[in-house]
């Protein structure tokens, strides 16, 4: 986590709360995780509602859409609905803080790491965006402070019908030390909780629609993959996500090929364009900072304070790992998984020393099979409900490079149609 928060410039953007102790990660791991069976029918009744009131009046028309702002407020409103409960998830000021802090992160850092570390807080304080931030952290304050409030008068009223509320929330309420336990800390670090939720996921929803569009032979073996999970369930739940071995694989494999990052070094500005150009030939993840010196095996050695990371993009296209790596195979998991000895492995959300683009062992993503389960659920409705393809004479939208970061194209537009024999 130090490594990202100095990535995201912490002390100026409001990240490095999340350094301030492990509840978030505690919380993650231990509450939110192995209550994920228990989220998806909430979930799922957030995603009936956010396509209600999110998705145009298609019908069998096909409708031109910018499929990343809808995808991007779906993630914003199911992840809402799992950190904050039913009620505040549908505030609309909490959705577009959540949606707007992390555009005014990114819109901050980047003219802010052309200036020497010690000019960057004064420098800040010209810009628009860091303004923003402080508005966006003002706003979290005034949607979760009353909420916290409110709920710890209801359980010292000792009424015995009060339950607490399952979410993340009410979970970092009851593991907060005294130190993290001010409403306004809460609703700073659910802030911050949220850029990784919806950064990440819609990146991943979005690239993943994509590809399904620029390889449409897909689209039918993963509808049936969805009916036949959906099927033997009656419904979705936790089991029926596990079972979408073609989707899992699927967006591993548009992982694969779109690595959320470049690497990146800030030490010297003016080999800026020489690091973005390495960036295309080397992308990195697994990032780390060194808090003690070490000598690596090969007699390397890394001095304390030392930044680094893995080459992802190259273990993963590496002929001797990844066969035919050049190749878009969107099942090239679920083949591989169908060896008894491998079925566990090689998911959308695991990790190994060759995947790491979650990062890996004890500081892995905690967060990541929450991701996982977001966008299988979005995706699965979505290719159920509707058809997609790429405007007449375009092609799948080139990935857009901002120093270490890759996304999808924002501007780019879908067709899209709901389908006749929609089920779901």
């Amino acid at each position: 986590m130090e490594a990202h928060a100095k990535t995201l410039l912490g002390p100026i953007t409001g990240i490095d709360i999340l350094l301030d102790g492990n509840l978030h990660t505690k919380v993650l791991q231990t509450k939110l995780t192995p209550n994920l069976g228990s989220l998806v029918k909430p979930l799922r009744d957030e995603l009936d509602f956010a396509m209600s009131v999110e998705l145009p009046d298609c019908k069998d028309e096909w409708v031109e859409v910018r499929m990343h702002g809808v995808l991007r407020r779906f993630v914003a409103r199911l992840s809402a609905r799992a950190f904050i409960g039913p009620v505040a998830c549908r505030n609309e000021d909490w959705v577009r803080a959540s949606i707007t802090y992390a555009e005014n992160i990114f819109t901050t850092i980047e003219p802010l790491r052309f200036f020497p570390s010690s000019m960057r807080s004064v420098a800040a304080l010209f810009l628009p965006s860091y303004w923003r931030i402080r508005s966006d952290l003002a706003t979290a304050n005034r949607v979760i402070a009353p909420i916290v409030i409110q709920r710890r008068q209801d359980q010292a009223s000792g009424d015995p019908n009060y339950e607490k509320p399952k979410d993340l929330l009410q979970w970092m309420m009851d593991g907060a030390k005294p130190s993290e336990a001010a409403p306004h800390l809460l609703a700073h670090r659910q802030l911050a909780l949220s850029l990784g939720s919806l950064n990440t996921t819609t990146t991943a929803a979005v690239q993943t629609l994509y590809d399904l569009c620029d390889h449409p032979e897909y689209f039918e073996p993963l509808r049936e993959d969805v009916l036949t999970a959906l099927t033997a369930d009656g419904g979705w739940d936790k089991s029926t996500l596990n079972k979408l071995h073609g989707l899992d694989s699927f967006m591993k494999e548009s992982q694969r090929v779109n690595p959320p990052s470049f690497c990146k070094s800030t030490r010297t500005q003016c080999l800026r364009l020489a690091y973005w150009i390495l960036s295309l030939l080397f992308t990195v993840s697994f990032n780390r900072i060194v808090r003690k010196s070490l000598t690596l095996s090969d007699g390397t050695r890394l001095p304390k304070g030392t930044h680094f990371g893995m080459p992802s993009y190259s273990i993963l296209h590496d002929p001797a790992i990844i066969k035919n790596p050049e190749a878009f195979d969107g099942f090239r998991y679920k083949k591989i998984r169908e060896d008894p000895e491998e079925s566990n492995k090689h998911q959308y959300a695991t990790t190994d020393s060759n995947n790491l683009h979650f990062g890996h062992g004890r500081y892995a993503c905690p967060g990541r099979f929450f991701a996982s389960h977001v966008v299988k659920m979005i995706l699965g409705h979505l290719i159920l409900d509707f058809d997609f393809k790429f405007p007449e004479g375009k092609g799948r939208p080139r990935n857009l490079n901002m120093d270490e970061n890759i996304y999808p194209d924002p501007s780019a537009t879908l067709l899209m149609r709901r389908r006749q024999m929609a089920q779901r």
